[in-house]
């Protein structure tokens, strides 16, 4: 049979995720990235499973936040990003990933600004981006 991750649709995989990275106590919600990472990596070409990492890191990154953990969201924000502006420049008229691209950068602005004042002007840049 097909791993866990590959059966799920986008939005269910973003309901699992959201609640499993909510309880850190539980290893779930990081094995579900490993393996939504894995499927990701064994098929560059497949679009669906790399927006499914992107909203994978996404998630995770948002647990990370939560703990103030601010360098690890970041990281994970921005390799979010790099995936949602590859899928945005090969669909360019999909509104999803256009949303999703808009998503990623006031993500990554919020976890900027939240991390210190001397990362302002970055947030202030992909706030921007989204204008």
């Amino acid at each position: 049979t097909a791993p866990f991750a590959a059966r799920l649709k986008r939005a269910e995989l973003l309901q699992v995720l959201t609640r499993d990275f909510a309880t850190p106590q539980d290893d779930f919600g990081a094995r579900l990235l490993a393996e939504v990472r894995q499927l990701a990596n064994e098929q560059p070409s497949a679009l669906d499973l790399q927006a499914n990492l992107a909203i994978a890191l996404s998630a995770a990154a948002g647990m990370e936040v939560r703990a103030r953990r601010f360098a690890e969201a970041i990281a994970l924000l921005e390799r979010s990003l790099a995936l949602q502006e590859n899928l945005t420049r090969q669909r360019p008229a999909d509104l999803h990933f256009q949303r999703n691209l808009m998503l990623a950068h006031a993500k990554l602005g919020d976890a900027l600004k939240a991390s210190g004042p001397q990362r302002a002007a970055e947030a202030l840049e992909h706030y921007r981006v989204m204008a």
